[in-house]
């Protein structure tokens, strides 16, 4: 199942900008009806990964952009610069050589190279992305069934993207559940991370840490980092997951901050995440919460 959030506000048009158009209840385009992509396309708007080109556009049979798909792996990822804190203002050309920091990209490009996307940073904006470039960006490659009369060099369609997305997000070895029991003094996560194969895995991490949360107030301000307060062990934990099957990490928190004083009352959300090592490729799965402190 895709489980994603779009947390950007991009205010330009082109990849994000949409006339919705209802039909009997359901917003779509009106240029996919009967296409063979139809229902990928749809599915990526449902999870709020894409918006058209305007005018009840989605103009599948046209070629994927590089700025266009450096915006599809921001908002499919849930890239933010949440993490970041600048001495200056970042650009969008200080990552990509060729970026107009004046564009409807600029934001996306910005986001993807604080956030270390592989991509070419002397790329185009508005040429076509390659599908070696696409599998690159969105680290496909091997992970899915793609037409093998396809070059390295040749270009994508729109609806092909789509098709490809979602093939590869549906089929994510791992996903990540949280859950919590709350109590007035403290409150109980649980972090599950899911083996959605078919067979035993195994995974891999490089130190005594499995997992981490944060804490964000309605602001969006990060109140809370449970890992800044513990240390680590350096060594490789091998944890294995039998198919269809989960690992759980508990984990209780009492409301306290980094400084030892209670996080003052009101609603807040938590993100839990995980990195480790599978098949030689680093995986993050993560899953949030919203939660009322007392």
């Amino acid at each position: 199942m895709l489980k994603r959030k779009i947390s950007l506000a991009v205010s330009m048009i082109c990849l994000l900008t949409v006339l919705q158009v209802p039909v009997n209840g359901q917003e779509f385009f009106l240029d996919i009806a009967n296409h063979e992509y139809e229902e990928d396309i749809n599915r990526m708007y449902e999870e709020g990964y894409v918006q058209g080109v305007g005018n009840g556009e989605y103009r599948p049979d046209a070629l994927l952009t590089n700025a266009q798909a450096i915006q599809l792996a921001v908002n499919v990822f849930d890239l933010n610069l949440d993490r970041f804190k600048f001495v200056k203002e970042p650009l969008a050309s200080d990552y990509f050589s060729e970026a107009d920091n004046m564009s409807w990209y600029a934001d996306a490009f910005i986001i993807a190279g604080a956030n270390g996307v592989d991509a070419d940073q002397d790329l185009v904006p508005a040429e076509p992305i390659s599908k070696e470039g696409f599998n690159r960006l969105f680290k496909l490659e091997g992970k899915i069934a793609e037409d093998s009369s396809m070059n390295a060099q040749d270009s994508l369609t729109r609806g092909q993207a789509a098709n490809i997305i979602v093939e590869s997000l549906d089929s994510k070895p791992f996903e990540a559940s949280l859950d919590y029991e709350a109590a007035p003094d403290a409150i109980k996560f649980i972090f599950d991370i899911h083996n959605q194969t078919e067979s035993d895995q195994m995974i891999t991490f490089s130190s005594s840490q499995t997992f981490d949360f944060n804490v964000y107030n309605s602001d969006g301000e990060q109140v809370y980092n449970w890992a800044s307060v513990r240390s680590f062990l350096m060594m490789i934990q091998e944890v294995s997951i039998e198919k269809e099957a989960y690992v759980r990490y508990v984990e209780s928190w009492d409301y306290t901050g980094a400084s030892g004083e209670k996080i003052p009352a009101g609603t807040y959300k938590v993100v839990f995440t995980s990195q480790f090592m599978f098949e030689e490729e680093q995986v993050e799965v993560s899953d949030e919460i919203i939660i009322d402190i007392p």
